[in-house]
């Protein structure tokens, strides 16, 4: 596989593992499985079990990062599933492939991480007082 067919592979997963790094933590709340009834399974991903639970709170993670969509249709829903599976077996190749392990790589990795992570630790450390100061 040429190195430019590889970055192109390992792209969606860089994408995935900057966002889900560089959000921050989620409120708790109640789901399925913190209640007497069992958690149903949406979809099989390599033969593990992909709970509703754990659906809905990717599905709000997501949400949370797309606020263009605000419709949560049966169709919304449907297409973020094929998406989701999608995106976890693209994560469950380039385990396979061993991507994780890809020195390059993971450097490439840090480096991004770094440039999300300035724009939010610049907003948390200065803007956020200076907003506070003057409210």
């Amino acid at each position: 596989m040429s190195k430019h067919l590889t970055r192109l592979f390992a792209a969606p997963l860089v994408c995935a593992m900057l966002l889900t790094s560089c959000s921050g933590p989620m409120a708790s709340e109640p789901t399925a499985a913190d209640s007497s009834v069992p958690d149903s399974v949406v979809a099989l991903i390599d033969g593990e079990p992909l709970t509703l639970s754990e659906f809905e709170r990717q599905y709000r993670k997501s949400e949370a990062t797309a606020p263009e969509q605000q419709e949560d249709s049966t169709e919304a829903l449907e297409d973020f599933l094929r998406r989701y599976v999608d995106f976890r077996l693209k994560v469950l190749e380039a385990r396979k492939a061993g991507y994780h392990e890809d020195s390059s790589l993971v450097a490439e990795i840090g480096t991004y991480r770094e440039q999300l992570a300035r724009p939010y630790l610049l907003g948390q450390e200065v803007i956020d007082p200076l907003v506070r100061q003057l409210y």
